[in-house]
Formats: C-alpha cells, structure tokens, sequence
C-alpha cells in the first residue's frame, strides 16, 4: 500500500521510514512501462502516433533520480550497523534498484524485457497445457471485447492518476515550504544540514513529473479511442468479414471434408452391413455391424477435421473443437449406464424386441422397428404409427405375439356398451382419445386408457339377451314342458321379422326352465342377435319385454310381484361370451 509523505511516524532506522513510498514509486514506475512498452500498451497496435521523445528523456531523467535515491539510501545502510531489519532493507533496495534498471532500459529501447514482470508461483505442467490449450480461445473472445475493456481501463486509469497527482503535487509543496522555511545549513556536519538532505531525497522521490506524464498521456489515448467511433453492426460486420477471411476458410474445409468423407463410408456401409451386402450375416450380426460401423464411421469423421485443423494450423478452431469434445465427453460420462441400455435396444438385445407386442400407455403396440428411435404401430388406431426416442424404452417390457391376439376391443362405427353405461358408436379413435356418438347424435369423449379401463362391449360382433323369467308356483306342472314351448311359439310369433329364415336378426332363442326358489320358477330366455342389429340393441330389447308381456296376457298368467333380470353379454370380440346385468320392471 502506497505510503503517504504527510503520516508522521518515527523511524527506527535511517532510511527504512520510506520504504513504503519508495515502493509506492516502484509500482508507479512500473504501470509506465506497462503503458509505454510495445507488448504492454494500452494504445491500438497499429497506432502511427509518433513518440514524444523530449516526454521519454524527462520520464528517464526522473528514473534515473529515483536510482540515485535509492543508491545513496543502500550505501547509507551498509554503513550501518547490521541487523535482520537493515539486512532485510538492503534486499529490498537491491531489488528495488534492479527493477528500476529494467524499467530505464525499457523505456530507453522500446521494448520490454523478458522478465519485467516476474510470476511467484511457477506453474504446474498440466495447468501449463491447459493454458496452452485454452489461450487462442481466450484470445478470440478478448478481441471482441478489446475496446470496450480498453476504455474502461483508461477511464479508471486515469481516476486512479488524477487522485494521485494531487496528492503527489501536495507533498511536493510542503517539501518546498520545509526546505524554503529550514533554510541553508552552515556547518555541513549539523542536524540541520542532515534534515536538508533528507528533504531534497524526499523531493525527488515524491516529484509529481512521472505521474504527470502518465496522467497526460492516459487522457491522450482516451480521446484518440473516443473519437474513433464505429458503430456496434460495423464492428460486427468486420468481425465476420475477418472470421471468415481466415478461420470460415478453415472450417468450410473441415466441414466439407467431413461430409464427403461421411457420404463415401455411407455408400460403403450399403455393401458391407446394408441392404446390398456382398456378405451373407444373419439379422441380428448385421445389426451389430452396422451399429459398431456407425460408431467408428463417427470417431474417423472427428479425428479427420482435428487433424485438418492441425495441419491448416487454426489453433483457435482447434482448440474449440478439443473443448467442446471433452465437454460431452464429461456429460456423456453421467450417462454411460443408459447408453448402453440403449445399445442393448437397439441391437434387439433388451427387454423390448422388434416384432413383439408392448403395452404402451394403456393401448397395444408391435414394435415395428428399433434404431435411433422405436417404431410403434397399430393399425386399429387412427394415426397408429409413432416414433418414440428409445430412453423411453429402457423399463419397458414387449412379448411375443399370440395368433389371432386384438389389438384393439374395437373398430371404427362399432357399437358399444361401456361399464358406465355408456352405450354407443365409435366415432373416432386414436391414441389419444376415443369419441363415442350416442343416440341423438350427442358425443362423448374418453382418454383411450380410459376408454379401456371401461371394459367394452362390442355389439357389432354380435351379441344376445339372457332373461330370468319368474312365474308363481302354481304353474309348476307347467313349467318344464308347456310354458317353455308356448313362449317358444309366442315369442317367434310376435317377433317374427327377428326370425325371418332367410337372414335372420335373432338366428338362435331358446326358452327352458332355469331354476326355483321359495317364492318362485324361473324361466330362462336366450336369444342371440347378430351384430347387425347392434345399432337398435335398446329398440330389440323393448320389443323382446312386450312380447313376453302379450305372452303371459295370453296365457292367462299372472305377473309376479317382482322384477325381471336381463343380462346382456359382453362380447369376446371374436365369438362373444361374458355378461352385463339390465333390470326391467313390467
């Protein structure tokens, strides 16, 4: 930390009480060389800006007085007495002097020395190779910032500068007023003479020139940057036109390079593991071939455009291609374990296999295809044909075919009757969704698991009417022979357009004693209707129930008290075979 030349402090030794200062100055000097040396310069490169040369001899007189400062202060220690603090002191001058030396020779020639600026901590090797490998890259993005960066340095520079001038010009004046008010000393051996020398050292040690001339140059750079206004699109526009005058070459090149390499293994790959291969694998060999050769296809293309960089010596390109790589490379190593999941998919070696059937969000599927992606098809389902990424797939599990297994419980214009009661046509179905027109043309819409969450019946398969029939216990002499044949002959004779024998809606009925209890017999009635007829299943029914109804008028039966049990059954979708119970109060 810069010392101030006002904070009063007793010394303990002559000349370490500006120790502080002298390194203050040091740094000072230092920043000069950083802002006037060739590899250093805030200015633009290409600046044609002659040199003041009458700045540069003033700036090396004032180096060369603050060497002389700093002599004399080192010979005045190594008269001293010796001790760890004066040792300690003499190291720090010699430094001091040494630093100085450079910087006189660097602002002497123009050009900056080798070990201006020394780094403490040496460096490891690899953080060395990673410097080595990151540094175009940092370059390219540094150029693209270069002036903004650079104006904001001068603005603060010159902050920093004007702050310290002031204080520099402030102790320059009191120096004056002490040396004008002390006076000049008579005998050269007093306390005053000593206190004179000590004041001309400090003088020159805190003489504002330096900062002066760092000051008006800053303000100088700042005006020429500032008055070289270019436009936020032109500064782009010159960007591009020099990314691609130089590095766009390179990396069409590459680009092109990879293409045409990537279409030549392409059109190779059709005669070794493709279509037209001259060798004779069997399916699922092929399949691991062309996986193995898709890879290596990939890793010669990489290798080939990192070899192209290196020989076009795009080091910039080069170094981005190799950063990018090892980023996936360190983002692919999280996913390793699902990579090969996946290579398993997709050599037809996991749990999901091509040609089986899977269950995928409720709804049957045959894995068509597995690649890059699944292909999923079913063709009862309007738009039945998906691609799904294969990660999908990983906990999924498909199984082989059964002959003659459905797909789907239904098809397009089928009637059907849900276990909600629902009773109606398919409009539509798709993966998605199923639509269902009721009678009255209203619609209703169901989620396609859900839809078979609702176990369907199919009535266009055909289906029949199963009723329990009770009669009172009086008829019991009757009921095994008589009344099953009189319901026979009046049923087939109310509902005679039913059984017409040339196409007959009803092809089969059958009416036989069922069973008995406390209270009653019961007949059972079958009928079996075709799945034609599925559209007037509730208008079939009605007429079924008034026919019995005119049957027992005619047979001069009684009603029980009770109620009559319809069950209608579910359809196995290819014969039909399960029930659902419809209650009927005559």
């Amino acid at each position: 930390m810069p010392y101030h030349p006002l904070t009063s402090r007793e010394p303990s030794k002559p000349g370490i009480f500006f120790s502080g200062a002298r390194v203050a100055v040091l740094w000072v000097v230092s920043a000069i060389i950083l802002a006037l040396s060739p590899q250093f310069t805030l200015a633009d490169e290409d600046s044609d800006s002659p040199i003041d040369m009458g700045n540069i001899q003033h700036l090396l007189l004032a180096i060369s007085q603050q060497i002389q400062t700093a002599q004399m202060e080192l010979e005045e220690i190594q008269q001293s007495p010796r001790s760890p603090g004066t040792n300690e002191r003499q190291l720090e001058l010699q430094a001091e002097i040494d630093q100085l030396n450079r910087n006189l020779e660097a602002i002497a020639t123009q050009h900056s020395t080798e070990e201006f600026i020394l780094s403490e901590n040496k460096k490891t090797d690899w953080f060395s190779e990673l410097e080595e490998l990151t540094l175009p890259l940092l370059h390219a993005i540094s150029d693209l910032t270069e002036k903004p960066r650079r104006i904001d340095k001068l603005k603060k520079r010159i902050k920093t500068l004007k702050g310290q001038l002031t204080k520099y010009q402030q102790a320059t004046q009191n120096l004056n007023e002490l040396i004008e008010l002390q006076g000049p000393a008579i005998n050269p051996d007093s306390a005053s003479a000593f206190l004179n020398h000590r004041l001309e050292i400090l003088k020159n040690k805190y003489s504002p020139e330096i900062t002066r001339f760092q000051y008006e140059e800053a303000r100088k750079k700042l005006h020429s940057e500032l008055e070289d206004k270019q436009s936020f699109v032109d500064m782009a526009t010159d960007n591009l036109k020099e990314f691609f005058r130089h590095r766009g070459r390179n990396l069409l090149i590459v680009i092109s390079l990879c293409l045409v390499l990537g279409w030549f293994l392409s059109t190779v790959r059709k005669w070794i593991v493709g279509k037209r291969s001259i060798f004779d694998f069997s399916p699922w060999l092929k399949k691991v071939l062309r996986a193995a050769y898709n890879l290596v296809v990939v890793l010669f293309c990489t290798v080939t455009g990192l070899v192209t960089l290196y020989f076009l010596n795009d080091w910039l390109l080069l170094s981005l291609v190799i950063i990018i790589l090892l980023g996936l490379s360190w983002t692919f190593r999280q996913l390793i374990p699902v990579f090969f999941q996946e290579i398993r998919l997709a050599l037809n070696l996991g749990t999901v296999r091509e040609n089986e059937r899977l269950i995928w969000n409720g709804v049957p599927w045959l894995v068509k295809g597995i690649g890059i992606n699944v292909h999923l098809v079913n063709n009862l389902l309007e738009g039945g044909n998906m691609k799904l990424p294969l990660y999908l797939m990983i906990d999924q599990v498909s199984r082989p075919n059964v002959k003659s297994e459905p797909w789907f419980p239904t098809h397009i214009k089928d009637w059907v009757l849900l276990s909600d009661g629902t009773y109606g046509k398919i409009e539509r179905q798709t993966q998605d969704q199923i639509v269902v027109r009721l009678k009255g043309d209203a619609f209703k819409y169901y989620p396609t698991k859900d839809f078979l969450n609702l176990i369907p019946t199919n009535l266009s398969n055909g289906f029949r009417y199963e009723i329990d029939f009770p009669l009172d216990l009086d008829v019991r002499e009757k009921i095994c022979d008589d009344l099953p044949d009189a319901f026979t002959r009046g049923i087939k004779s109310h509902l005679q357009h039913h059984f017409d024998e040339k196409d007959p809606n009803f092809p089969y009925l059958e009416v036989a004693f069922d069973r008995s209890d406390s209270s009653f017999l019961y007949l059972k009635i079958l009928i079996h209707v075709k799945g034609a007829s599925a559209n007037r299943y509730e208008e079939n029914r009605r007429e079924i129930f008034s026919a019995l109804i005119r049957i027992i008028n005619e047979q001069g039966l009684a009603i029980p008290n009770t109620k009559l049990a319809v069950n209608v059954p579910a359809q196995d979708l290819n014969r039909g075979s399960s029930t659902s119970n419809l209650p009927y109060t005559p």
